[in-house]
């Protein structure tokens, strides 16, 4: 659903968030702040504390030789005395560890002959702090309480810390909330602002050419657009209303006529049209529709022709198709060509994910279980989806290099399996067997983000079943 150069914003944790203090503060930009914080709190093992309740003792060892109950001295990650350690390894600050180049198992997996795991000098090896190519390591999942049915979730720096930030558009709640980044994967109090009825889609840019991210969420039950000016340390002013077509189901944000402003386009799910709005550097122009499919409730850009302009594609629930439309660079749009999915596709992404400089195109199906792959002829055309298993009703779902193998992968949000489905590609156009990951109850939109700071992404999903989202933090 978001992944292209073009978008400006995304329109597109090892613990447990909770909050204390219960209580609300009115402030004067509309927002209310709720609690005093949420933190994600890591799980500690018996050598950080001892719960018995009794006082811990430790006996000083007198023999001058590290000792390790259970662990015979010379084996793999166990004592060494005088340097002697067992075959293929070697004596590193008294302890034995795999001797430098060697490795004592299967490099592909990170395993040993004896069942260990050992980085073998840059194998695999979740949890070492060293990320490995094909490595696919995460955490506990981090759930965070955020209001009533999620339906979007945006990950993006609102505070000016250089920290992400959690922010969803709230379908039943009919407003925006937003928890702020303490480090890691702890984060703030709750922070509200109203927004229209129903917001289905939230994005980032600027809208009034101040150089600071403001919100602009597609309200599907009100025809509108809620837009949130930032006035300073993750605070907004109420929203200012700008109305659209029937049914705004999901927003992109990109520079279609190339003025160096940001432009929308809205997929009016009842209209079942586009609207291109320009960018005037203070706001948007209003709405000139593009037709499509029947329901259109996705929509993803990138350059299907190689003319170096947006185009666009949508994901058309009522018709079972994609509709590709091809830009020229000043706001106008070819005819739809429609591309035939079936069982209502609910989610589409781009990227070229054979390998051959061609955009390719990636739509979710949540009655077939599967995502369908369909390869791009760099002309604006694409062939038979070829379908792959990925979950139950996929919802959502985001393309990237996930394990940094230089191979595009597919991250899928399963709703009616509460998981995220990581497929990793082989960059010829084929996707290995879905690995889930357990989320909150019915996820139904993805974001990326970096919130332990380790160079490798995290995931995160608004779930809709239990209006939280959660946070599944990288590993490495």
């Amino acid at each position: 659903m978001r992944a292209c150069p073009w978008i400006l914003a995304c329109c597109t944790l090892l613990c447990v968030a909770c909050s204390t203090g219960e209580r609300e503060t009115e402030t004067e930009s509309g927002f209310t702040i709720t609690g005093t914080g949420t933190t994600a709190m890591t799980a500690m093992t018996s050598s950080d504390t001892d719960t018995t309740g009794e006082q811990s003792t430790t006996e000083e060892d007198t023999t001058g030789a590290p000792t390790t109950a259970g662990c015979p001295e010379g084996s793999l990650d166990c004592p060494c005395d005088l340097g002697a350690c067992d075959e293929g390894l070697e004596c590193v600050e008294d302890v034995c560890v795999p001797a430098s180049g060697t490795t004592t198992g299967d490099p592909t997996d990170g395993s040993t002959s004896d069942g260990t795991t050992t980085n073998g000098g840059g194998f695999p090896l979740c949890g070492d702090g060293e990320p490995v190519a094909t490595e696919l390591c995460f955490g506990d999942a981090v759930p965070l309480s955020m209001g009533g049915g999620p339906a979007d979730v945006l990950v993006i720096d609102i505070g000016g810390d250089n920290r992400d930030d959690v922010i969803t558009a709230n379908a039943t709640a009919n407003n925006v909330t937003m928890r702020q980044s303490l480090g890691g994967v702890t984060f703030g109090g709750l922070t509200t602002a109203m927004a229209g009825a129903g917001p289905a889609a939230i994005v980032a840019t600027d809208v009034n050419n101040d150089d600071v991210p403001d919100l602009i969420t597609a309200n599907e039950g009100s025809t509108s657009l809620s837009m949130f000016v930032a006035t300073g340390g993750g605070m907004f002013a109420p929203q200012m209303v700008t109305m659209v077509g029937m049914g705004p189901k999901a927003i992109v944000v990109a520079d279609i006529n190339e003025d160096t402003i940001s432009d929308l386009l809205v997929a009016h799910a009842v209209d079942n049209n586009v609207g291109f709005m320009a960018g005037t550097g203070l706001g948007f122009q209003a709405p000139s529709p593009v037709a499509v499919g029947t329901t259109p409730v996705d929509i993803a850009i990138d350059d299907f022709d190689g003319d170096n302009n947006i185009d666009f594609v949508t994901a058309n629930a009522g018709s079972g198709s994609l509709s590709v439309l091809l830009g020229n660079g000043a706001g106008l749009f070819s005819m739809p060509t429609n591309v035939a999915v079936g069982n209502n596709p609910s989610a589409v992404a781009t990227g070229d994910i054979n390998g051959d400089g061609d955009v390719d195109l990636i739509a979710a199906s949540p009655a077939a279980g599967a995502i369908y792959l369909f390869k791009g002829n760099g002309l604006g055309g694409f062939g038979v989806g070829l379908p792959f298993n990925c979950g139950i009703d996929p919802r959502d779902l985001i393309v990237v290099d996930i394990d940094g193998d230089d191979a595009l992968d597919a991250i899928v949000a399963n709703g009616g399996a509460g998981t995220v489905s990581v497929m990793i590609g082989d960059g010829a156009g084929s996707f290995a067997e879905p690995q889930p990951f357990p989320v909150g109850n019915t996820p139904v939109a993805l974001a990326l983000g970096d919130f332990n700071e380790d160079g490798v992404y995290d995931i995160v999903t608004a779930n809709m079943g239990d209006s939280t989202a959660t946070v599944l933090p990288s590993n490495p």
